[in-house]
């Protein structure tokens, strides 16, 4: 058996038609999905969550995902899971047919796994979505795990503490870590497919990073020894298997990839409904880059 824990918020106490889209995408391959929400939501938003996940919890907005995460765990019922998984609300997705990403999980036959293993710090399975396999279940791990968290209130210590610490932790009690999109292999051609990716274009946005003194996405690719497969590396991780796209890159875009090619992606492969980002975006951030560069899609 495989349970799901959601972890959600919304400023405006909304259940958004892009998170519906993740859950009924995800509903089939698990027995029982648990949806973690700080938000304040109110009959309508909770009887939206409703559609798709068998459990609710609403709590205090403390702790940031870890604590979401924690709570829906301490909800599940005492069945004998094989699996739990944990995804939060920080990414589109899937982008396209989920059943190919399963697949390429149960081949990696790893304890801890994820979509993608991120190499700063140490090497550590990203939080956005990771998997508690069978052997961290049934061997208490766990519930071992979840039950010491405590609130930290600065979310980098957070990362470091219980995202990277918990890989630690993982390989520390002779356990292993994998996921779909591991980029210990990068090698120099795919650096250079990755800056043709992120080829840079004629924009303000452009302009700025330059004028910052900041070093433009291109360059970035070809120096960084420890990339973050969800940022410059997003088409990247879609080729290897990884149906997410972060959120923050299309409304922040930290390290200015060319939001044009993401484009480009949505108009080649059609199966995402981009009207989902268009609608999210204009609501939480009508002035996110992806509207300020006018990438703006038709639906």
């Amino acid at each position: 058996m495989r349970a799901l824990v959601f972890a959600h918020f919304d400023a405006h106490g909304q259940v958004d038609d892009y998170v519906l889209h993740a859950l009924r995408c995800f509903r089939p391959y698990f027995d029982l999905i648990c949806f973690s929400s700080t938000a304040a939501l109110n009959t309508e938003q909770h009887n939206r969550a409703s559609l798709y996940a068998d459990i609710i919890v609403i709590r205090p907005n403390i702790g940031y995902d870890f604590f979401s995460w924690r709570e829906g765990f301490e909800a599940l019922p005492n069945a004998a899971f094989d699996e739990i998984v944990f995804i939060n609300d920080s990414c589109y997705t899937p982008l396209f047919d989920i059943r190919k990403f399963w697949e390429r999980v149960d081949a990696l036959g790893a304890d801890l796994w994820g979509a993608a293993i991120n190499y700063q710090f140490r090497p550590h399975v990203q939080s956005f979505c990771m998997g508690f396999g069978r052997r961290l279940v049934s061997s208490g791990f766990a519930k071992r795990f979840w039950r010491s968290l405590e609130i930290e209130p600065d979310k980098f210590n957070l990362i470091l503490r219980f995202e990277v610490g918990l890989s630690a932790r993982v390989e520390d009690e002779g356990f292993r870590i994998g996921a779909v999109v591991d980029l210990s292999d990068l090698d120099n051609s795919t650096r250079q497919r990755a800056y043709k990716d992120n080829e840079p274009f004629p924009s303000s946005a452009a302009s700025a990073t330059v004028a910052r003194g900041e070093k433009p996405a291109n360059l970035q690719i070809m120096s960084d020894p420890f990339p973050n497969p969800s940022q410059l590396f997003w088409a990247e991780s879609l080729r290897r298997g990884s149906p997410f796209l972060k959120v923050e890159l299309l409304r922040d875009n930290p390290l200015d990839a060319n939001l044009a090619n993401v484009r480009h992606y949505f108009t080649r492969e059609k199966w995402y409904d981009v009207g989902l980002i268009n609608r999210h975006l204009e609501r939480v951030a009508p002035k996110a880059k992806w509207f300020s560069q006018a990438f703006t899609f038709a639906e």
